[in-house]
Formats: structure tokens, C-alpha cells, sequence
């Protein structure tokens, strides 16, 4: 952020401006799309009493003059509306990008693994390559190779992830693996069980290498 534009987000007193939550319009890219409606709740309570503690960030709309897109704090808008307030402290923003609201919400922890395949399935789609998503976001290759795996899922694995039965981003990847030659087998495992984990890979994997021993002999 240029000199001037930390000026702009202040008021005559230092402090971030209070702009109209009316004229904030939430990005439609966000990468956060799941908002618990008990905690937006519970933060309304908290902001009703309390106030907005921490300012938001937002931009101006290229498209519509005098109104801002959000950058990070959709949270908070949400919460503020419910608590019915008319203004919210916020800082502006114009640098901010796509990349930038990804790794703000990583580290939150705000984002499922769901979400962030299909940021960093966005990502690749607007042209850049895995090594520059890594540098962008501060992650490894391995990392943004593993979630945009993900977006590649066959239907069967990317119900059960979807769903909530398959959490961990490696057992999914993991079981699209051994679909590719088992379909049956991975079939059988997404029926019979409630949660698969690790373990449950590894059993598979065991259970596979058996029959393939007995097989050959």
C-alpha cells in the first residue's frame, strides 16, 4: 500500500473510516463461501455490545462509483448487518488481489480444503502455473499440487469428500489412486464406513497387496 492510500483509510483523528455497510458488496470470487450461521449469530451479539473490533479491508468498485468490494472481514459485515448496524470501520485497499484474500483466510484457518481447491483450481484457471501459486501464497509445490488434485476427484471420492466422509486432504487424494485400478474395492470402502481416514488407506492398501500376493502364487 502507496503513502497516499494509507492516508485515505484514515479519518482526522487516525482511525479507519466508517463507511456505509450499504455500499460494501462481497466479493463473488471470495474464496470463503461457508459462513456457520450460530457464529455470525454469536458474533452479531458480540458486535451489538461491543463494536467492531478489528477494521475490515475492502476496495474500491471499478464498475460502480462510491462502492467498495470486500477484501477480508465478510465475517464481520455479515455480523454487523444481523447486528444492525449502519457503518463499519474499514480500511481501503486497492492492491489487494485474489491471492492476497486466499492467504489472508489460510491464516485464519477460515477456508475448508474445499474451498481451497477451488481457489487454487481459479488460480490456475486465470493462467498461472503451480510454482507461481506456491510463491504467491506462501505454500510449497507439493502443497498446491495436492488441492488441485482435488478438483480432479473421481464422482464417487468427490461426493464422499464433499459430504464430510473423507476430511483429510491426503486420504482423498490417496483413494483417487487406488480407484484408478480398484473401483470396486475403493466403492466398497466409501459404503461401508462412516469416516475414512488414514487407517483405513493403509488397510486397503494391505488388503490389495494380499490379494495380488495370492494371485501370483
Amino acid at each position: 500500500m502507496s503513502f497516499s492510500s494509507m492516508l485515505d483509510n484514515i479519518d482526522g483523528n487516525g482511525q479507519p473510516l466508517e463507511l456505509d455497510v450499504g455500499l460494501i458488496d462481497e466479493d463473488p470470487n471470495q474464496p470463503r463461501v461457508d459462513f456457520d450461521v450460530e457464529e455470525l449469530k454469536d458474533l452479531a451479539n458480540s458486535i451489538k455490545e461491543r463494536g467492531v473490533k478489528s477494521a475490515i479491508s475492502v476496495r474500491t468498485n471499478p464498475s460502480q462509483s462510491g462502492r467498495y468490494i470486500i477484501n477480508h472481514g465478510a465475517r464481520r459485515l455479515r455480523a454487523s448487518i444481523i447486528a444492525g448496524k449502519d457503518t463499519i470501520p474499514a480500511n481501503i485497499d486497492d492492491d489487494y488481489s485474489f491471492a492476497d484474500q486466499i492467504v489472508e483466510n489460510v491464516q485464519r484457518a477460515d477456508l475448508t480444503p474445499q474451498e481451497l481447491a477451488k481457489a487454487v483450481e481459479k488460480l490456475e484457471n486465470d493462467g498461472l502455473k503451480k510454482g507461481e501459486i506456491a510463491t504467491r501464497l506462501g505454500k510449497s509445490n507439493a502443497w498446491v499440487s495436492q488441492y488441485s488434485r482435488l478438483n480432479k476427484l473421481p464422482a464417487v471420492i468427490a461426493e464422499a469428500f464433499e459430504s464430510g466422509k473423507i476430511s483429510d486432504v491426503t486420504v482423498a487424494n490417496e483413494l483417487a489412486k487406488i480407484y484408478e485400478n480398484h473401483p470396486d474395492d475403493v466403492q466398497e470402502v466409501i459404503n461401508n464406513e462412516q469416516e475414512i481416514g488414514r487407517s483405513d488407506i493403509k488397510n486397503l492398501k494391505s488388503f490389495l497387496n494380499s490379494e495380488l500376493v495370492e494371485g501370483n502364487s
